[in-house]
């Protein structure tokens, strides 16, 4: 399939079969468009612009090209592990949605969770420097691969909300101190995370 604008607004569902791969060679830019990646199928994206992608299955998706200004969620059942770094790129969660950061640097914009979604750190510095948030009324999980804690603030960690410390052992203490800096160590592992309970 060649070059897609999609207008504003504008709801865009791909959902190839099993064993089927549906390939976009050429741009595709948009105005707070939506395309949802569904089936069991494989989706290719060339460049891709002002765009919010949405994984909602367990499907192969390869993002080829340059993602500029665009927004991925993950929702419903999907399942999607991001390898490469993104400029002006919003991430999120929904439903039982799993996204798993594996690349330096992977965005430059906001990460949010909702409902029961799980985003997990894979390597350091996955996202530093930038807003870290669960949405009200969210029981959503943020999982800290060994080491790959981020600099981040976390907005809106309240009652119901999980923080994963993976790689620490059984004994592992945490202690919240002033400004609520939450200090976690087993003796030989330590971290520290700053979170804000009443920011949404």
């Amino acid at each position: 399939i060649g070059a897609g604008l999609f207008s504003a607004s504008n709801n865009v569902t791909l959902a190839p079969d099993l064993g089927k791969t549906l390939t976009f060679t050429d741009a595709i830019a948009g105005f707070n468009s939506i395309i949802h990646v569904a089936g069991a199928g494989s989706v290719v994206f060339g460049d891709v612009s002002r765009t919010t992608i949405d994984v909602q299955s367990a499907n192969l998706l390869t993002l080829n090209g340059a993602l500029t200004n665009d927004s991925l969620t993950v929702s419903g059942s999907g399942v999607y592990t991001l390898t490469k770094s993104l400029q002006g790129f919003n991430l999120g969660v929904a439903g039982n949605g799993k996204l798993t950061l594996e690349s330096v640097n992977a965005i430059s914009g906001h990460v949010q969770l909702a409902d029961h979604g799980t985003i997990e750190f894979g390597v350091v510095h996955a996202a530093d420097g930038v807003s870290i948030q669960f949405l009200s009324g969210a029981q959503a999980t943020l999982i800290f691969d060994l080491g790959t804690v981020s600099s981040s603030q976390i907005d809106g960690f309240v009652q119901g909300d999980t923080i994963d410390f993976a790689g620490f052992s059984a004994n592992t203490t945490a202690v919240l101190g002033a400004n609520n800096v939450l200090t976690v160590s087993d003796g030989q592992h330590g971290a520290q995370i700053h979170l804000t309970p009443g920011v949404r």
